[in-house]
């Protein structure tokens, strides 16, 4: 059973400690912490990871999209259900931070324009990704996404999308390196057969970057 020391730490460490110190989750070694004075910082592992999010904000729009809002200030982007629109974000360099060789997740907020009486529908969303590390040659990606609306979909219903890329994550694991630079375009494709949602969507004009973080 864990102890603890409210006078100061010597009954559990009694000496000096040069470092690493790690501490382990009693029920699985694979989480931990690690205070590694060597390495410059606390390190962590498995479920120990904090998750850290970076919002990228649109840098400009691709095809025909409207402005507009949610209640008094929620800025969206309005995107038809006949054409090929969204938008470009704010290009960033992967985070110093991040673990690499876990999964990471792209996720923007969507809403109704008008409400919907039709279920079993979806919405085709591209993302298109760029990422490279400088003075090697651009990686392009794309992932179609056909998001299931929710059923009887009305206006004051906004939901969180993860842009999945069919294993239920955005990237997998080793999907970037150290360095790289990273970009991003999210956009609705109405004309394509698999977007059978026959109204307008609202989508947050901000990308959210979900990653594990190796540093505490």
């Amino acid at each position: 059973m864990p102890k603890t020391y409210t006078d100061d730490v010597a009954a559990a460490l009694p000496s000096s400690i040069d470092g690493p110190f790690q501490v382990l989750d009693p029920a699985d070694h694979d989480n931990w912490v690690k205070l590694d004075p060597a390495g410059g910082g606390v390190v962590a592992a498995g479920l120990a990871r904090p998750t850290r999010q970076i919002i990228r904000p649109l840098a400009r729009t691709f095809g025909l999209s409207f402005t507009d809002t949610m209640g008094a200030a929620f800025l969206y982007r309005r995107l038809s259900s006949t054409s090929i629109a969204g938008f470009y974000v704010v290009t960033f360099p992967i985070p110093p931070d991040m673990d690499l060789s876990a999964v990471s997740h792209v996720k923007l907020i969507a809403a109704a324009f008008a409400d919907a009486t039709t279920n079993g529908q979806a919405v085709r969303l591209s993302l298109d990704v760029t990422h490279f590390t400088p003075g090697e040659a651009p990686n392009d990606a794309v992932i179609d996404y056909d998001w299931p609306v929710p059923d009887d979909w009305t206006t004051g219903d906004p939901r969180e999308v993860l842009i999945d890329n069919g294993n239920g994550v955005t990237f997998d694991a080793d999907h970037f390196e150290a360095g790289d630079q990273l970009g991003m375009l999210i956009r609705r494709f109405g004309t394509a057969a698999e977007d059978t949602f026959d109204k307008d969507i609202l989508v947050s004009e901000v990308l959210a970057f979900e990653y594990a973080a190796r540093l505490v």
